[in-house]
């Protein structure tokens, strides 16, 4: 799998992209790039500047297909809107401190795919991507350390109450629709976005345990480092999911377009969950519903899962209104 959850590229990208259709003539291309930058015809690209080729590249819309071709759908968008932000830190390498960690690193990621395009128009581009890795901005390590964040919530009540206010407001302000079903499953989930966007593709495989109040998910999710193999909601959640799921979400872009339109992190719903369920759940307990746990930590809290269950219960029980109103605004719209 690509990084973003898309298929690897094609063993032969050049024959793939010949082979789908696309007739596109090497000595044509490069010559309409020199056209469009008023170079005189040459033997060999190197008086061509890269900024510009790269900036023609990403606005051709050749380039956009071909990335279909390429990944997924729902990746291909997500490097395609990436690899328009190359040109400018071609330009000025400081601008990706001025992105987050995972932007900035995923800017320099969408250049791979930019060269193997060039490629096809035998166009070799010279591009430093160790040079620009030393422009990354610092790796936040969840922020600050899970413990820290546990400390601070637990001893200081107005910080604990701001956290679970901004998450509740976060929801709140978002129109019915998936994304909302998705911020409002986080918010009592905890779940990374890629496990929500999982649990959202594959409900109809997932199996569920009945308990009363509340109901198991069994995703054994298992990508790399991001492991989640169970995680607990409420009941009524269980019910409005149930009408709903499966809808297709994609791993990245409901987690982008919700901070793109309606300016919400959805680092504040696992923060929210952690404060909510401080004072109910042991750091071990918490970190079983979150998929922070080894398979055989898993299986030693799992013969516990009733208590947690009565705790998490207990912990989330005066936000169930947020799935009520959920509920009937649900129920108003055509939700596909």
């Amino acid at each position: 799998m690509a990084p973003g959850g898309g298929l690897e590229p094609p063993n032969h990208r050049v024959n793939l992209y010949h082979r789908e259709g696309f007739a596109i003539s090497q000595r044509l291309y490069l010559s309409d790039i020199r056209s469009d930058m008023n170079v005189s015809p040459a033997t060999s690209t190197g008086d061509l500047d890269t900024t510009a080729i790269v900036e023609k590249i990403v606005s051709d819309p050749r380039f956009e297909e071909y990335l279909y071709n390429r990944y997924r759908r729902d990746y291909a968008y997500y490097v395609y809107r990436n690899a328009k932000l190359i040109p400018k830190v071609l330009e000025n390498p400081t601008i990706l401190k001025t992105l987050s960690y995972r932007k900035a690193k995923a800017v320099i990621e969408a250049i791979t795919p930019v060269r193997d395009f060039a490629e096809i128009f035998k166009i070799n581009l010279d591009i430093d991507t160790k040079l620009l890795r030393k422009h990354l901005p610092k790796k936040k390590t969840s922020e600050i350390t899970n413990s820290i964040i546990e400390y601070e919530i637990k001893i200081n009540e107005e910080k604990r109450k701001s956290i679970i206010d901004q998450a509740v407001e976060s929801i709140e302000k978002m129109p019915a629709g998936k994304w909302k079903l998705a911020a409002t499953t986080d918010f009592f989930t905890g779940l990374r976005a890629s496990e929500i966007a999982y649990m959202f593709r594959n409900w109809n495989v997932l199996k569920k345990l009945d308990l009363e109040k509340t109901v198991l998910i069994t995703l054994d999710y298992d990508r790399d480092k991001k492991k989640a193999y169970i995680t607990l909601i409420p009941k009524k959640l269980y019910e409005i999911l149930n009408k709903y799921l499966p809808l297709h979400l994609s791993d990245f872009y409901w987690l982008d377009n919700i901070r793109e339109y309606y300016g919400v992190k959805i680092s504040i719903f696992r923060k929210a969950f952690n404060a909510i369920t401080a004072g109910y759940l042991d750091e071990s307990e918490r970190d079983l519903l979150q998929g922070r746990l080894s398979k055989t930590q898993v299986r030693h809290y799992i013969k516990h899962i009733l208590e947690i269950s009565r705790k998490y219960y207990e912990a989330f029980e005066p936000y169930l209104h947020i799935l009520d109103k959920l509920d009937k605004e649900l129920q108003q719209i055509n939700l596909k």
